[in-house]
């Protein structure tokens, strides 16, 4: 096993551990269930070592290994929230903006890999950006610094107000995937080597 892949199954123990722990305690888990972010690291360790074993590459992008090993950090980071109330040494993270201020620094982090996507391991399809790969490479270059953009902006009106502004985040995650999916279209509109759309010539 690959030295990357052992720590990021590590973090993912450690991660499932604590979720363990949270299922024997009344915890108040508010903000987000604490066995959903690592039961996504796993589907994404799972996905990535069995590609591994196909005819893909076997030098995974940056981009996914960010995903990889920033899931089970963040979801320590709530995990320790969460147990916070229950553990006087822990105290430092039962401030709600802890695991809010991981979640805008991974968001950025992912952002700024997507720019650097080649594939679909750390990329987002659509009809049009499989099509072209001037598509592929601009639409995600877009994605990637409006989700850079909108964790900052993010984080800066958290700092504001003192609270997570959902409808901030998810207007702004859900305005940057409409001008994904849009932009990906044009610019494969616009692509003089581009390939037909299946069922079209």
């Amino acid at each position: 096993m690959k030295p990357l892949y052992k720590i990021s199954a590590g973090l993912i123990a450690i991660s499932i551990g604590l979720s363990l722990k949270l299922f024997l305690l009344p915890v108040n888990s508010d903000s987000f269930p604490h066995w959903a972010i690592p039961l996504g690291a796993i589907i994404c360790l799972v996905i990535l070592m069995g590609a591994e074993r196909g005819p893909k590459p076997k030098n995974p992008e940056r981009g996914f290994w960010a995903v990889l090993l920033g899931l089970p950090i963040l979801a320590i980071l709530f995990q320790l929230y969460y147990l916070a109330d229950s553990y006087e040494v822990l105290a430092f993270f039962g401030h709600k903006l802890v695991p809010t201020y991981g979640f805008h620094i991974f968001l950025a982090i992912i952002g700024n890999y997507v720019t650097t996507s080649k594939s679909m391991m750390s990329g987002i399809p659509t009809p049009w950006n499989l099509r072209s790969d001037l598509s592929w490479r601009k639409s995600h270059r877009l994605m990637g610094f409006g989700m850079v953009v909108l964790a900052a902006v993010s984080a800066i009106i958290t700092l504001i107000t003192g609270v997570f502004q959902v409808f901030v985040m998810g207007g702004g995650l859900a305005i940057s995937l409409i001008s994904f999916v849009i932009y990906s279209w044009w610019v494969w509109r616009e692509d003089p080597n581009r390939r037909p759309l299946m069922g079209t010539s």
